[in-house]
């Protein structure tokens, strides 16, 4: 059996992260895997020939490019590719533009992301390309139920499967705690709470700068945001307006970043829009309690009263307001942070999703 997965590219991001892990279980249970990149390899190829997996790249430079095509089509034919895997809508149509007269025996799609479309052209030939491909994986129920709304996907043709992280063994030890607060450069008599995402519209982190700014300055509190994108501006000038400059921390994009979740007390997510998150999955592993806006599949990962608390987006006294309850209540904070640990474990890991993955394979082959 052999395998490729086939991705835009492996720039640093979420679905990013699980085509690399997804691909490495896979390689560490013997299989042959590679990973093909669209248009760039990114940073995440380093890693993934890091854990013998190898890496091609097509050059795609346009929204049709056929030298691309051809390329894709010489790889598959020349690994003897019998399994594609493409991950979201572009990746699908172009595997089966070039599978044709190559090996391939089963291709699967994977919708990653919450179920938004990407335009009329790009789910015009997706759906297309649907009639050519075994079955299509959504990452959340959420998402394929917008989906299925939206009639890019039916019943027949598509399926769930949660993302999986690495979860360790146990929890993160007070010594994991103290190490990863160091390294984020504050003194440990603060509280902190933290979000790690791409600074972009879709996570409204102006909102959690609004919160924030709505908690009590007794509670001796900062917030620390790790990840870079095109909102910063926004984010510094909604930290200006409210003179919490030295209360907020906007740190960039850190290849640490899981490791630093274990120096959070408290994870905090304002998104506008969310899939099935793989930063709200590793604050899962690192024991945080978490409080989530309700949309996406955050309900899905986010059990209310469980290992966190949900609020309505938009709303900056309700998110704020949760965020002090945590902040007043240490130990429910605590065991609410070790139910989310046990849940991601027994429930997201990565070897829980390539069972599952693999599983699909061996039905469609």
């Amino acid at each position: 059996m052999k395998i490729s997965h086939l991705i835009v590219s492996l720039n640093r991001g979420g679905q990013e992260r699980v085509v690399v892990d997804l691909a490495a279980q896979q390689v560490k249970n013997g299989l042959d895997v590679c990973i093909i990149c669209l248009n760039e390899e990114g940073a995440l190829a380093m890693e993934a020939r890091e854990k013998d997996i190898t890496i091609y790249n097509c050059n795609k430079k346009s929204a049709i490019d056929v030298k691309a095509i051809i390329k894709l089509r010489k790889i598959l034919k020349s690994n003897n590719i019998s399994i594609l895997h493409t991950h979201n809508a572009v990746a699908n149509y172009y595997g089966v533009a070039a599978k044709l007269g190559s090996h391939i025996k089963c291709q699967i799609n994977t919708r990653h992301g919450n179920g938004a479309t990407q335009g009329r052209m790009v789910e015009r030939l997706f759906k297309l390309s649907m009639f050519f491909t075994e079955l299509c994986v959504c990452v959340s129920e959420s998402a394929k139920k917008a989906f299925l709304n939206a009639k890019v996907l039916s019943e027949f043709n598509s399926t769930v499967i949660y993302n999986g992280i690495h979860v360790n063994n146990e929890p993160p030890d007070k010594i994991e705690q103290q190490i990863a607060f160091k390294k984020l450069g504050f003194n440990k008599n603060v509280n902190v709470i933290g979000s790690v995402g791409r600074l972009s519209p879709a996570k409204d982190f102006p909102l959690l700068v609004e919160s924030f700014a709505k908690i009590d300055n007794s509670l001796n509190t900062i917030l620390v945001i790790l990840g870079e994108g095109p909102e910063r501006k926004n984010i510094e000038q909604a930290i200006s307006n409210n003179r919490l400059e030295n209360k907020v921390f906007l740190l960039g994009d850190r290849s640490d970043a899981r490791e630093l979740m274990s120096g959070f007390d408290i994870y905090a997510v304002s998104s506008a829009t969310e899939g099935f998150s793989i930063a709200i999955l590793e604050a899962c592993a690192a024991a945080l309690p978490i409080v989530a806006t309700d949309v996406g599949g955050n309900p899905e990962i986010v059990k209310a009263g469980i290992n966190g608390l949900l609020v309505q987006h938009g709303n900056s006294s309700a998110l704020a307001k949760q965020l002090e309850h945590f902040l007043l209540n240490p130990e429910l904070a605590l065991n609410m942070g070790l139910s989310g640990f046990e849940w991601v474990a027994q429930t997201c890991s990565v070897a829980i999703m390539e069972t599952a993955y693999m599983n699909v394979y061996r039905r469609h082959l």
